[in-house]
């Protein structure tokens, strides 16, 4: 559990492999092993805590007690210079500003949250649901579809960018740099670098 005084590093845990052939044929079954053996697994990008339990304790874990890392150490960069490109730099101070009980993201979220209440996102349900019912069209008659490819990926990206007032042409491109601005989490790095920088830029020139 949660109460372990040893570092997460120092345990014998079970092995999940996202990107394995195993996880891929059958994820739920690679999870549900994991949880018969311990608490917590280790896996590509990092620990992944694999029981209901645990996972409510962290959820309620006080702020002001948790250790502050430094995202430098969360990208787990295999060589010291691996994270020292312009892009990875300015995708590294991106991140220190959700860092820690003070952060500024803290502070900036709490100016942004009048946008996000309940009462103004009900103003939005109209334009979800047309959302969600054309990305099904286009699929529907199909009658089978790539869910995250061709829904999960897209619906949120295209509920935002009308929120934000972003032009729905421009929808497939920055779903795109979301998702790939993930890849500085994968290691190695090398084969998916260039991807990943490329969307750190596209979205930091963009905004």
């Amino acid at each position: 559990s949660l109460e372990h005084e040893a570092s997460i590093d120092d345990l014998e845990l079970p092995e999940v492999d996202f990107f394995g052939v195993e996880y891929q044929e059958d994820p739920l079954a690679v999870c549900q092993a994991a949880r018969e053996m311990a608490w917590a697994a280790r896996t590509p990008l990092g620990p992944l805590v694999v029981t209901h339990a645990d996972v409510n304790d962290l959820l309620r874990y006080p702020e002001e007690q948790m250790v502050e890392m430094d995202p430098a150490t969360m990208l787990r960069p295999e060589t010291e210079d691996e994270l020292s490109t312009p892009a990875l730099e300015d995708w590294l101070t991106a991140l220190r500003l959700f860092m820690g009980p003070d952060s500024p993201h803290v502070r900036l979220r709490k100016v942004c949250s009048t946008l996000f209440r309940p009462s103004v996102i009900d103003g939005w349900r109209g334009s979800m649901r047309e959302v969600a019912e054309r990305l099904v069209g286009e699929f529907g008659p199909v009658g089978e579809c790539e869910f995250v490819a061709q829904f999960a990926n897209l619906y949120p990206a295209h509920v935002f960018a009308r929120i934000i007032g972003l032009p729905e042409e421009e929808v497939p491109t920055f779903a795109r740099w979301s998702g790939d601005i993930g890849l500085t989490f994968v290691r190695p790095l090398a084969p998916v670098r260039e991807r990943a920088e490329a969307a750190i830029v596209g979205l930091f020139c963009y905004v």
